[in-house]
């Protein structure tokens, strides 16, 4: 059924949404709290603009959707935030919060 498909794909867009705003607030609230768990090119950057913000949910979001098929989200979702983080934010209260909401969004 052709609609089954469009509502799954609109269900899978509005999930992938949630989960890149997400991850975004964490990041900002990680810089203002714990910026030392940024990688260092990344703790100079304006993450409360609206326009990284944009920037910055549309590419996840972009990620995300071309791995949400295959199963890869989490993965994926883990690879991206290695690139941004260090390994010890891993075990911070806002990522260990983060990757549970996630979590409990995409069951």
């Amino acid at each position: 059924m052709p609609n089954d498909n469009i509502l799954q794909n609109a269900d899978e867009t509005t999930l992938v949404n949630q989960i890149s705003n997400c991850v975004y607030q964490a990041i900002a609230t990680i810089q203002e709290q714990q910026p030392e768990l940024l990688l260092e090119k990344y703790r100079n950057i304006d993450w409360r603009s609206s326009r990284n913000q944009s920037a910055f949910t549309a590419k996840l979001a972009e990620l995300l959707n071309s791995n949400y098929a295959n199963h890869a989200l989490f993965s994926e979702l883990q690879k991206f935030l290695k690139v941004l983080l260090t390994p010890e934010s891993f075990n911070s209260s806002i990522l260990l919060n983060l990757l549970d909401t996630i979590r409990q969004l995409s069951s």
